[in-house]
C-alpha cells in the first residue's frame, strides 16, 4: 500500500467518528510548506476571549470583560503564572462552561517530578495536537503513511493498555513498529534493530534516553544499521553526546523535539540547528526570571507557555517545570519565522 493510499484511510477513519484531523493535517502542512505560518498571538487573543468569557477562574482572575483584550500580549502578562498547585486547587473552576462535554476526555501528566497532574482536553485539541505531530514529522523525513519506528510509551500508557485494538489498526495502517521504552532488554533491542535492518529507510521516534540506549547497544554489539531517513528525539533531554551516538548509529541527522502531556508538541528542530522553533499552531511561550519579567535573547529562565488548541480545559501561562533560553530573533535559513528555543535547558528540579 503506497503511503498516500495509507495517509487517506487513515484519515479517513477519522473523518467517520467526526474528526477535523484532516483538516487540520492538510491546513497546517499547506502553511509549513509555504513558510506562511500563522501568528500566534491572533489565536493567543482568541483564546484568552474565550477563558474570560467561559472559564470561571480566568473571569476572576482577569477582571474584565473579554471584548477589551485589544492588545493579547499585554493582557497576558498581567494575568498570574499558573501552577501545578493552583491547577489542583482551583478544580472544576479551570474547566469551560460552553462546548459539547461528551467530547471531552481525562489525561494525566507523567508524574516524574511528583503526583500526576489530571486534566480535561477535548476531541478537538486531539485532532489539532495530532496534526501538529504529523507535519512536524515531515520536517525529519517522515509523513503520514510512511514508515515509522518508534522506541516509545509512559508507565501511564502502559497501565491503560496502550495496545488497544484501536492503536493497532492505526499503526498497521501507518506501517509503524513499536518498541516498549521501559522495557528494553537485550531481546527487545535486537528485535528493535532487525526492524530497522528490513525493507526501506524509516523515521525513528524515541524517548531521547531510550534511543541513545538502543544506539549505544547497536554499537556495543557491532550491529550495522543502514541510514535511516531521520531521527525525532524527545520527553527528555538530549545531550550532545546522545545525539552524536544516536547519529553515528542510524545514520542520520536527530531532531530535537518539545512537547508535553499538558499542551501537545511545543517545539522542534528543523534541518538547520538553528535551536527549537516554537510551533504556533499549539501555543505560546513565555520564558521568565525568578520575578516573573521576560527573559533577553541568550538568558536561561523558567518556560511559561500557553496552550491554543484546548477550549475545554485552557491553560494559560503555565508554569511547566522546564528551563529554556529563547534564541535571537534573526530568521532561521529554513524560512520559517517566528520565536525559537535557543535550547531546553532542563526541568526546574533539577537546576
Amino acid at each position: 500500500m503506497s503511503a498516500a493510499l495509507r495517509s487517506a484511510t487513515y484519515l479517513g477513519m477519522h473523518r467517520l467518528t467526526g474528526s477535523r484531523l484532516g483538516t487540520y493535517h492538510r491546513e497546517y502542512l499547506a502553511q509549513d510548506r509555504a513558510r506562511k505560518l500563522p501568528d500566534s498571538v491572533a489565536a493567543l487573543g482568541e483564546t484568552l476571549r474565550h477563558a474570560v468569557s467561559s472559564v470561571p477562574y480566568y473571569r476572576e482572575v482577569a477582571g474584565t470583560e473579554p471584548g477589551r483584550i485589544d492588545d493579547p500580549v499585554a493582557f497576558l502578562r498581567q494575568l498570574p503564572i499558573l501552577t501545578k498547585e493552583t491547577i489542583r486547587d482551583a478544580g472544576e473552576q479551570l474547566l469551560s462552561s460552553v462546548g459539547d462535554r461528551n467530547t471531552w476526555y481525562e489525561n494525566a501528566t507523567g508524574g516524574s517530578t511528583g503526583e500526576p497532574l489530571k486534566l480535561i482536553q477535548d476531541a478537538d485539541h486531539r485532532a489539532r495536537i495530532v496534526a501538529i505531530q504529523e507535519v512536524y514529522s515531515t520536517w525529519a523525513g517522515g509523513g503520514l503513511g510512511r514508515p515509522e519506528v518508534f522506541i516509545w510509551g509512559s508507565e501511564r500508557d502502559i497501565e491503560v493498555g496502550s495496545e488497544t485494538l484501536r492503536n493497532r489498526l492505526a499503526n498497521a495502517i501507518l506501517n509503524r513498529k513499536l518498541l516498549n521504552a521501559f522495557r528494553l532488554d537485550e531481546a527487545s533491542m535486537r528485535r528493535f534493530l532487525a526492524v530497522v535492518q528490513r525493507g526501506p529507510s524509516k523515521l525513528v521516534l524515541a524517548y531521547s534516553q531510550a534511543g541513545f540506549e538502543v544506539a549505544r547497544f547497536a554499537a556495543a554489539e557491532r550491529i550495522g544499521v543502514p541510514p535511516q531517513r531521520g531521527f525525532i528525539a524527545t520527553a527528555g533531554m538530549l545531550y550532545d553526546h546522545m545525539r552524536s551516538r544516536i547519529e553515528e548509529t542510524f545514520g542520520c541527522r536527530v531532531f530535537d523535539r518539545y512537547g508535553s502531556r499538558e499542551i501537545g508538541d511545543m517545539a522542534g528542530e528543523c534541518e538547520h540547528g538553528t535551536g527549537l522553533h516554537v510551533l504556533p499552531w499549539c501555543c505560546y511561550i513565555e520564558v521568565v526570571d525568578d520575578d516573573d519579567a521576560p527573559t533577553p535573547p541568550g538568558v536561561e529562565g523558567d518556560i511559561v507557555v500557553t496552550g491554543l488548541t484546548n477550549r475545554a480545559m485552557p491553560l494559560i501561562r503555565y508554569r511547566i517545570g522546564d528551563r529554556a533560553v529563547l534564541a535571537a530573533d534573526e530568521v532561521c535559513p529554513c524560512g520559517r519565522a517566528g520565536p525559537r528555543l535557543a535550547r531546553v535547558t532542563g526541568r526546574t528540579v533539577d537546576m
